[in-house]
């Protein structure tokens, strides 16, 4: 309800500022994968609201939702640390050599596969919430790991 639909009905909604808004389409879509992206913001008042994207991918060749648990053998996960962070310095230009925690990161490097994991046909996408391992600004850090960086 907005504070004007509120307001003109005698209701005192309006004055908790809150809202919520969630929002599913679908994020990719392949003849291996369709992924579908939940995003969900809200905002109970301060500075700025929060929001959250989720995805779950279904593998139309398993006919299933898949995790990394489904997609990956434990070689490929034990080594997926490794391979976020070195794909991830790439993308942002971040010499090799440097830790993340020198360019703003709150980590030094990805010590698990963590964060939020949806697959493509090119590859591996993790994706870290708000202040999960960047401040706010940053917004949703997301990781890519092509297939070929785990084989």
């Amino acid at each position: 309800t907005s504070v004007l639909e509120s307001h003109k009905a005698n209701s005192t909604d309006y004055l908790t500022n809150q809202s919520l808004d969630i929002t599913n389409n679908f994020h990719y879509d392949s003849e291996k994968f369709n992924v579908i992206e939940t995003t969900q913001s809200e905002y109970t008042g301060g500075a700025h609201g929060m929001y959250f994207q989720y995805h779950n991918t279904w593998s139309k060749e398993k006919n299933q939702a898949v995790g990394i648990e489904q997609m990956l053998t434990k070689k490929q996960i034990k080594a997926m640390p490794k391979a976020m962070t070195q794909s991830f310095k790439i993308a942002k230009g971040i010499p090799q050599k440097d830790p993340l925690d020198q360019h703003g990161y709150w980590i030094k490097e990805f010590d698990s596969e963590g964060g939020n994991t949806y697959f493509t046909d090119l590859g591996i996408h993790t994706t870290f919430g708000l202040y999960e391992i960047a401040p706010y600004s940053e917004g949703i850090v997301e990781v890519f790991v092509p297939w070929k960086s785990l084989k």
